[in-house]
């Protein structure tokens, strides 16, 4: 359906829709949708097809009702309506406004020296600054959930009607000066009702128009809520893990040697497909799911194997929360967006000692104690942690990450 959309002009992230199914949603007197559970009833598969009266009056019908303008349902994103002007939770950043690759890179060269991408340098990733724009992007949500985006319009005749928007990045300049969003109503095209006008000092160059219109001036985003505990981790209370989880659901995070290490070898043949095979992330996504999801379940309807795996996990666990006693540093904080909440990462090493290999979540709980809530790979883990302030950490830094481009979603 994805490819079938763009091939006929439609982008419905465009619209305002992350995902194609809450866009189909919108049309139930034209289609009509199903949805079915896989063979491991985890997830599920949906199908859309034209309803019956459709279908018998054909295909002129279908046609002509596809020239019709695109407009905006109850309920449907405020994207293109003039509405978009405020943001709601659920509006992306690149969205609201529009934001040049070219002013991306500006900022980067603009902010205090930083590394915004993974690995060895390479010209796609150099140029692309992934962990900036996803800074940017989760910054803004966390902005509009304190409602710190700020709005001015000016007065005088010469410059009537002309309307502007900011807010305060978090990042700084050579000097120490916060680096703010200056937006101006678009007026070259109906959508986004914003476009980037400059990252911007205050008082500097196109900062002076952000001075003249806002005071006080944009406030950065508070993550901490001065709460102690959502910035270091207290070695002195418990830490209660959901091994289950963390080991059957999220398998396929796990180092390939840790697996090889701690899991029988007819375990690891499915279905005729070695671990091996489908390990890389380049492997085919749909078959490297279903392969994980039927290894989640064997360990899982394996007492042995899963002790086993958990006796392990519990070790590195162990060596961890000696090392943040040593060094309050390692535990590092950082925020979920989709959540609203923060947590701290700790670094686990399952393959080899020294090497770190995923993040552990731990979330603090009203009780006092930490609750283990999953496992993240390392780039995941930096991009959540990068929302709060640059890592200062000696395990946790973006030379030494590749990135796996990471399939799930929700964290």
């Amino acid at each position: 359906m994805g490819e079938a959309l763009k091939g006929n002009g439609i982008d419905v992230k465009l619209l305002g829709f992350q995902k194609i199914l809450p866009f189909l949603e919108q049309f139930p007197e034209l289609l009509e949708l199903k949805h079915e559970p896989t063979a491991s009833g985890k997830a599920w598969v949906a199908y859309a097809r034209l309803r019956e009266n459709e279908r018998r009056e054909g295909d002129g019908k279908a046609e002509k009702a596809a020239a019709k303008p695109f407009a905006p349902r109850q309920g449907m994103s405020e994207y293109r309506t003039p509405e978009s002007k405020f943001p709601s939770k659920d509006s992306w950043l690149f969205h609201w406004s529009r934001i040049p690759n070219l002013k991306i890179k500006e900022l980067a060269e603009k902010a205090l020296a930083e590394k915004w991408y993974y690995g060895a340098a390479n010209a796609a990733d150099a140029e692309n600054y992934p962990i900036l724009k996803n800074y940017l992007a989760y910054t803004f949500k966390r902005l509009v959930f304190e409602d710190k985006i700020l709005y001015g319009d000016v007065a005088d005749a010469e410059h009537a009607g002309e309307e502007y928007a900011a807010f305060n990045t978090g990042l700084v300049d050579q000097k120490y000066e916060y680096i703010y969003a200056l937006f101006k109503k678009n007026t070259m095209s109906p959508q986004p009702y914003w476009y980037l006008l400059d990252f911007v000092v205050a008082g500097e160059q196109s900062g002076k128009t952000l001075a003249r219109l806002f005071y006080p001036l944009p406030k950065r985003a508070d993550y901490f809520e001065n709460q102690f505990r959502n910035m270091v981790y207290d070695t002195s209370t418990q830490l209660l893990c959901d091994y289950t989880h963390i080991i059957a659901e999220r398998i396929g995070r796990f180092p390939l040697r840790f697996l090889q290490e701690n899991c029988p070898p007819n375990m690891l043949e499915i279905d005729g497909v070695k671990l091996e095979e489908v390990y890389p992330k380049h492997a085919k996504d749909s078959e490297r799911k279903h392969y994980f999801e039927q290894l989640g379940e064997r360990i899982r309807n394996t007492p042995m194997v899963l002790n086993n795996l958990k006796n392990r996990l519990e070790a590195a666990i162990h060596l961890t929360l000696k090392r943040v006693e040593w060094n309050y540093k390692t535990a590092i904080p950082v925020y979920f967006p989709t959540r609203n909440l923060c947590s701290l990462l700790l670094p686990l090493c399952l393959s080899e000692e020294g090497q770190v290999d995923l993040a552990l979540v731990v979330e603090p709980l009203q009780s006092g104690a930490y609750q283990g809530q999953t496992v993240l790979p390392l780039d995941l883990a930096y991009n959540n942690s990068r929302l709060l302030t640059r890592p200062d950490s000696d395990w946790l830094r973006p030379d030494s990450i590749q990135s796996n481009g990471s399939d799930d979603e929700e964290e």
